[in-house]
């Protein structure tokens, strides 16, 4: 099996671009990743069965896109820049699927719940000192508990075909300062509904060929489905 996993990611910075010029949080949690998957999907096709694990969030649950502002530049919020990165990770993994459909590679948009790592180092910057230390002790996970969602789709039998889909775990760990902290959570990891836009074909598809010019893989467009056109598909 194949196991293409995309867990590099930045969570409510301040505004700044990437050496790219593009808004930091979208540069790196879907662009970034857009185009590595893209260039690997070759080898990941011929490797198959394969699967590929994108990593979204709740947090989508509220987003939306503006395809005339993609960098923020009319106004910037950091969890409303950070959101709508992770719409635009569960868009990529339901086009992706449609494109990849009968090749023996599946995808799958994972929230694995809130984790107690790097991730939240720009919180106190971007709301209040100490909120980092609130994120910590009242709502977050470890990382081995963290890591079940993925573990679930990346091994599972039962989501062995499945394709296209976002599973999602429980909110919170609300371990506070208590030895739960310490306990894995393996029975939470399902499909979940996720937002009427991350539903939406012609959304899905619209935010395929951004990435595409975006990334400058030009006519490269990955179709991958045996030259079909994706939108046969549907």
């Amino acid at each position: 099996m194949f196991l293409d996993q995309q867990p590099v990611g930045v969570f409510a910075c301040p505004k700044s671009l990437t050496e790219d010029g593009l808004e930091m949080q979208i540069g790196v949690n879907h662009f970034g990743h857009f185009l590595f998957t893209c260039l690997l999907l070759p080898r990941i096709i011929s490797s198959a069965p394969a699967r590929i694990i994108n990593l979204s969030s709740v947090a989508h649950l509220g987003a939306k896109l503006d395809f005339e502002d993609m960098n923020c530049e009319k106004y910037y919020n950091s969890v409303t820049a950070y959101a709508r990165s992770k719409l635009a990770n569960i868009l990529f993994t339901k086009e992706l699927a449609i494109r990849l459909k009968g090749t023996g590679v599946t995808t799958y948009a994972v929230h694995p719940g809130i984790i107690d790592t790097n991730i939240s180092r720009h919180l106190n910057i971007s709301f209040f000192r100490g909120a980092r230390w609130l994120f910590k002790y009242f709502t977050s996970k470890t990382e081995e508990q963290g890591s079940q969602t993925t573990l679930h789709c990346a091994l599972d039998e039962e989501v062995s075909n499945e394709s296209g889909h976002y599973y999602r775990c429980e909110l919170f760990h609300t371990h506070t300062l208590s030895n739960t902290r310490n306990t894995k959570n393996t029975d939470n990891c399902r499909k979940a509904s996720s937002s009427l836009r991350s539903k939406d074909p012609e959304l899905a598809s619209r935010m395929w060929q951004e990435s595409v010019r975006i990334v400058g893989l030009g006519e490269r467009d990955p179709v991958c489905v045996k030259d079909q056109d994706p939108a046969s598909t549907r």
